[in-house]
């Protein structure tokens, strides 16, 4: 039973440098004291649960946000300031549910590597269109534009929702290839693809790649290869966390920036 757990907390918890909570953070340490875990409790946002899978890949992860008007919440199951005795005692017990998120595995300069949100390759700004060739199984496609994303299910609500594309629900086996902001007349293309499918991206320029919100200039004709894992992130939430609930208050919010 997590007793213990390790800790994940972003950097802008410090620049708030809020009483209230640093005093809410020692108080679940004390709670649940710091000590290596199969638990891993994140406090900030998304982002610090995107990094904490990246440091913690196997563990179960649990994110705590910080009601700032600007964290989403898709990954964070509950707000800081809602953690009581009968929520560290759920902890303690493993009286919580899981959620299992597939992964992206993908391969770029002869590493292999997972990722729980998207990956984008882009163009560099350097006053000229991006060239792509990209691969998806046996078909082939030439676009000429910004650049590419491929996202998993709970990626898709990310990047490629923003640019207009389609979400994809948490239980589907797929991933989406979009091409966005393409010259010729077209502004986004998307393709959900089947999960065992290998998509290979291609840049005939130098390019930028992202993964999980991580940047990287690549060399020209660098190749990206991606498909679905067979292995998954693992969160832990209490209440009901389903996406589209995420995506309705995404929606609704006035404070999103």
């Amino acid at each position: 039973m997590p007793k213990f757990a390790q800790y994940s907390i972003s950097p802008k918890v410090k620049d708030l440098n809020d009483p209230e909570i640093n005093d809410k953070i020692e108080w679940i340490k004390k709670k649940i004291p710091e000590k290596e875990s199969d638990l891993v409790i994140t406090i900030g946002g998304d982002g610090e649960v995107l990094k904490a899978f990246h440091d913690y890949p196997e563990k179960i992860l649990l994110g705590l946000k910080i009601e700032d008007g600007r964290s989403l919440g898709f990954y964070s199951a509950l707000d800081l300031h809602k953690v009581n005795n009968s929520t560290i005692t759920k902890i303690i017990n493993n009286n919580f549910q899981m959620l299992n998120l597939p992964l992206l595995e993908y391969t770029v300069e002869n590493e292999k590597l997972l990722l729980i949100n998207e990956l984008c390759v882009q163009r560099k700004l350097i006053g000229k269109s991006g060239k792509f060739i990209v691969k998806v199984g046996d078909d082939e496609f030439y676009a000429n534009g910004d650049g590419v994303i491929i996202c998993t299910p709970s990626g898709s609500s990310g990047y490629n929702f923003s640019s207009g594309g389609s979400i994809i629900t948490w239980d589907l086996y797929a991933y989406s290839v979009r091409f966005f902001n393409l010259t010729g007349g077209l502004r986004s293309i998307s393709i959900v693809v089947k999960g065992d499918i290998i998509t290979k991206i291609e840049s005939i320029y130098e390019c930028i790649i992202e993964t999980d919100g991580i940047g990287k200039e690549l060399p020209q004709k660098t190749i990206i290869s991606a498909k679905l894992s067979n292995k998954y992130a693992r969160l832990a939430f209490f209440d009901y966390h389903g996406q589209l609930s995420r995506l309705k208050r995404m929606i609704k919010s006035s404070k999103i920036e």
